[in-house]
């Protein structure tokens, strides 16, 4: 996916106290900002010669039916019974299935009234609440996921946004629920194409639920990478899937795990933003990024244009997407040679140990791992209807 944006000119014994290297190997070569990390620990391709064998067992499809026909589809969640729920961002709807498969009902509607949205960015349920967060109006509704009566609305506009100095005039884009309700919220400062280009960071702040922002900084992390370029006098600039930006997740315990783009490196901070420790897997091989294969992908000449032009990084982003698991397990898709798959790497959430790695499909995207199961969501090829398909996951 390409964004644009058209601009008018402005006038267990795993680390020690420094830097931790498990025992499988010899020390590898490790970048040096690695190395004057605290509390970090580095596997080497030793550590990663025995692990577990992943097999996905096929169980269920949840699409459409007689009775209903599912457009394209969005956000996934899953609650302790195995009820799934799936965003319909066509019809603006939530649908819910039992887990045999059968539809159950759906929540919501198009709308800007109680529990209608514009655009579902994302469901999270907590204890007995679905969680419906609608980036659009910023807006949470909550539904119970018994009954599915809506329960309660608010809306996500700080109310003390002006008043920390810092974040002043910045747009709350980015949040990030935690198990207690409460949001991790990224403030994107008013973007400008003379202030656009090079390193550019995001701060995010913990929201209250009465929506106060507290006035300490969680954490600060990279923004998107923009390339820019003038066409026919008027300056443009994009993101491309190459440019890096920061990977942000929290896990069950609301502990906030960090990955930048350039390093299988994940940084792990407390719900207060403390660093605690972080783990490097320097076994990884970044996939080289040549200006050359970009020009032939990308025939756009705008998009050669930016793309001759820019200061292009020596790799494409390690990581692609983490996610949670319910058994203290995370789950990163790493970017390799073919780009028809992902490696995806099965992590011990505590110590970043390698449990077990598996290629899968990009066009069937894992969206939620939860009660023993993964679930994806697919297209059939013929009739270009999606659908979620769940698996059980089999450890050997």
């Amino acid at each position: 996916m390409i964004n644009y944006f058209n601009f008018i000119p402005a006038g267990l014994l795993l680390w020690i106290m420094t830097t931790g290297c498990t025992s499988n190997d010899v020390m590898p070569e490790v970048p040096e900002h690695i190395h004057e990390m605290e509390n970090v620990t580095i596997y080497s391709s030793g550590d990663i010669s025995s692990v577990n064998t992943l097999k996905l067992n096929y169980e269920q499809t949840f699409g459409s039916s007689d009775h209903v026909v599912l457009g394209n589809l969005g956000s996934i969640e899953v609650d302790r019974d195995g009820k799934l729920f799936v965003t319909d961002m066509d019809q603006k709807t939530i649908h819910v299935f039992l887990p045999d498969g059968s539809y159950l009902t759906n929540i919501g509607r198009e709308g800007s009234g109680p529990g209608e949205f514009y655009y579902i960015n994302s469901l999270k349920v907590i204890s007995d609440g679905l969680y419906v967060l609608d980036s659009a109006r910023q807006m949470e509704s909550v539904f119970s996921t018994t009954t599915f009566d809506l329960l309660s609305t608010m809306n996500l506009r700080p109310v003390n946004l002006n008043q920390i100095e810092e974040i002043q005039g910045a747009n709350p884009s980015r949040y990030e629920i935690r198990s207690d309700g409460m949001y991790l919220v990224g403030f994107l400062p008013r973007r400008r194409m003379e202030s656009i280009e090079g390193e550019r960071t995001v701060p995010y702040y913990l929201m209250e639920r009465d929506r106060t922002i507290n006035t300490e900084k969680i954490i600060r992390v990279n923004d998107l990478q923009f390339l820019t370029t003038t066409m026919n006098g008027e300056p443009w600039a994009a993101t491309f899937p190459f440019t890096p930006m920061a990977i942000i997740s929290i896990s069950i315990n609301d502990e906030i795990y960090v990955s930048g783009a350039e390093d299988f490196l994940i940084k792990i901070y407390n719900p207060s933003g403390d660093y605690i420790r972080a783990f490097y897997h320097s076994s990884y091989t970044g996939v080289s990024l040549e200006r050359s294969a970009l020009l032939r992908d990308y025939p756009n000449e705008m998009h050669q244009k930016m793309i001759r032009e820019a200061n292009l990084p020596e790799t494409w982003p390690a990581l692609d997407a983490m996610l949670f698991d319910d058994e203290s397990r995370i789950w990163v898709s790493t970017i390799v040679e073919d780009f028809e798959i992902y490696e995806w790497w099965v992590l011990d959430d505590e110590t970043g140990e390698l449990i077990t790695r598996f290629e899968w499909p990009r066009s069937k995207p894992l969206k939620v791992v939860r009660n023993g199961h993964v679930y994806t969501r697919e297209t059939d090829e013929e009739t270009g209807l999606q659908a979620v398909v769940r698996y059980r996951v089999e450890l050997k």
